[in-house]
């Protein structure tokens, strides 16, 4: 059964309804992008390596990270950002755009994936060339800052990207399972969290839900709030994470969500991995479970939490922009499209 979300929002707070009336498919974003899709990554491929956010502390990094790669059977090629400092920033704004859309334009390079997060992308944003871009499709990955990015290039140039692991990531098998599984084959694969206790998947609100994948870091999508570069979210499978936040900036970050209008567009939510987000004085404070369920134990969409998303070492690559399905009864969600051109 479809409820009207104008007549259940005003429920947010009351008791909550059956998890059997919780179905969203009937609102669906209203897709006015021009979706492309990126070529498949091949064995043999080029991998360029750019930083586009933060400044690399530990350089040796970047060389294991390339050895990595090559071992995987990719030519690599590592970004003069790579190396560059610029404060807190891997080069100056010109660098990093300019080193970005040479990858992007060079036919030589396959796919993009970022040596690391930290902070930058906010910066640069607005100086792209999403017609170059748009003219030149090809796999970009990160997360973390990278968030800002991920969304911005599939709004203003229709091409999907993947939330994934960065340079500095943990390149393990859980993680390299789903690389290859979603960038290689394009499978429509179905997201399981690992059978481990800590790693369990929890139902915050019960439901089904299909829609656009958006999201990343909780704290980067808040900055983009108000901007043009905020995702639109009509409809969508919004996805989350964060890492060191204590939890009454959670429940900030949410309230402005919720202040925005987010929450009564989406048509389901996503919580990753919330990691060290605890409270510095907890005999005052809620933890953030707590305010999870503060926000959405009632929410008029179906809601998980604790999903391999985030700054953790096992990682699920999520294509931003690729229609999904989430259903709470199997905890897990799934792609309903292929994310790459095979």
């Amino acid at each position: 059964m479809s409820i009207s979300r104008r007549k259940f929002l005003p429920l947010l707070g009351a008791a909550a309804l059956s998890p059997s009336l919780m179905s969203f498919s009937e609102e669906t974003q209203t897709d006015t992008i021009s979706k492309i899709l990126p070529p498949a990554l091949k064995k043999g491929a080029t991998i360029a390596v750019t930083s586009p956010a933060g400044a690399l502390r530990d350089l040796s990094t970047a060389t294991k990270f390339k050895s990595k790669l090559q071992s995987l059977g990719f030519n690599v090629v590592m970004g003069e950002t790579v190396n560059a400092k610029f404060g807190y920033l891997a080069g100056e704004d010109d660098l990093r755009v300019n080193e970005l859309q040479h990858f992007f334009s060079d036919p030589a390079i396959d796919a993009i994936v970022c040596m690391k997060g930290g902070y930058g992308c906010m910066r640069i944003i607005d100086k792209l060339d999403y017609a170059l871009i748009r003219k030149n499709p090809k796999i970009f990955m990160g997360f973390s800052d990278i968030t800002a990015l991920l969304n911005a290039v599939y709004l203003k140039s229709g091409v999907v990207t993947f939330h994934g692991p960065v340079g500095n990531s943990s390149w393990n098998d859980f993680s390299l399972l789903h690389i290859n599984s979603v960038l290689m084959h394009g499978h429509q694969i179905i997201y399981r969290s690992p059978a481990k206790p800590e790693d369990e998947v929890k139902v915050v609100r019960a439901g089904k839900a299909e829609g656009i994948l958006f999201g990343g870091n909780l704290s980067v999508l808040c900055g983009m709030i108000g901007t043009p570069y905020f995702p639109e979210l009509k409809g969508a499978i919004l996805f989350l994470e964060e890492v060191k936040e204590e939890p009454f900036r959670i429940d900030r970050m949410f309230a402005q969500l919720r202040l925005a209008g987010a929450f009564e567009k989406i048509n389901g939510l996503i919580i990753g991995k919330f990691r060290d987000c605890i409270p510095e004085e907890p005999d005052f404070a809620f933890s953030s479970d707590e305010v999870i369920q503060q926000y959405f134990a009632n929410a008029p969409f179906p809601v998980i939490s604790n999903a391999m998303i985030g700054h953790i070492a096992d990682k699920f690559t999520i294509p931003v922009g690729i229609r999904a399905q989430l259903d709470s009864e199997s905890k897990s969600f799934r792609l309903l499209e292929p994310a790459v051109l095979t």
